[in-house]
């Protein structure tokens, strides 16, 4: 089997998987998954997406960071281009709505910057998956805007995972918690998001990500269900596939 056959096998796999989530599981899903990526707020920007049918649900955390006063950009695809960026109004664009975009997403009508000009714009970068690995090797939908946006030969590289984390090449993938817990309680203030009581407060701290000799450059972070997040051999590799930094989940965000 070839690497893009192992790759259409778990996108069809995955895929499926979605489909047989019911309502209620995907409604609980989305709201654990705003208490935890609400401890990413308030940040300078936040680009991030509109959920495809059976991605996971950020609708919430988006509404909530605009009610912030935080800048929420949303991606535009045009051909096979590297994406472009449109600042996103609500009052303009119902993210819950069909869309008119190339998947048939909600795009904001004006991309006014390129994937470039959006590294020195946001301060995270939420990124769609279908799975990644616990090395933050990004599984998409087969499309490759991400990797021709954002991967190691795209108009916009990221600083890839073993140069972004403190720890240095091979340093194991963080569970951070504590020290995001003011953060995550400061934004569920401010936004109005909790996961509960019993919901881990978890979000790459921001801080660490500055010390490791990268301020003002995102941090990325994909997002997937748990079952979704799969072993560092799991996902067949390119030389263009992106890693991204984080893996946010309903459980949690944890810095690779």
């Amino acid at each position: 089997m070839t690497s893009l056959d192992g790759k259409a096998a778990l996108r069809s796999r995955i895929r499926a998987d979605r489909r047989l989530l019911d309502v209620e599981t995907r409604r609980e899903r989305a709201s654990r998954l705003a208490g935890v990526l609400a401890s990413l707020l308030p940040c300078r920007g936040l680009a991030a997406y509109a959920p495809m049918p059976h991605e996971p649900d950020i609708v919430p955390l988006l509404q909530a960071a605009h009610r912030a006063g935080v800048p929420v950009w949303l991606p535009v695809a045009r051909g096979r281009n590297a994406l472009r960026w449109g600042r996103w109004d609500p009052d303009e664009l119902d993210l819950l709505a069909p869309g008119t975009g190339s998947f048939g997403i909600a795009e904001p009508a004006e991309a006014s910057l390129n994937s470039q000009d959006l590294l020195h714009t946001v301060d995270v970068i939420l990124i769609p998956a279908l799975a990644l690995s616990s090395g933050g090797l990004r599984l998409g939908q087969g499309g490759g805007y991400y990797d021709r946006s954002f991967g190691p030969q795209g108009e916009a590289p990221a600083i890839p995972p073993a140069a972004a984390g403190a720890g240095g090449p091979g340093a194991a993938a963080t569970d951070v918690t504590a020290s995001a817990r003011p953060a995550a309680e400061a934004a569920d203030e401010a936004t109005g998001i909790g996961g509960g009581p019993d919901q881990k407060a978890t979000a790459p701290d921001r801080a660490r990500w500055a010390h490791g000799g990268h301020p003002g450059r995102p941090l990325l972070a994909g997002v997937v269900y748990e079952e979704e997040v799969l072993p560092a051999d799991s996902i067949p590799a390119a030389g263009h596939d992106l890693r991204v930094h984080a893996v946010a989940t309903p459980a949690g965000l944890r810095c690779i």
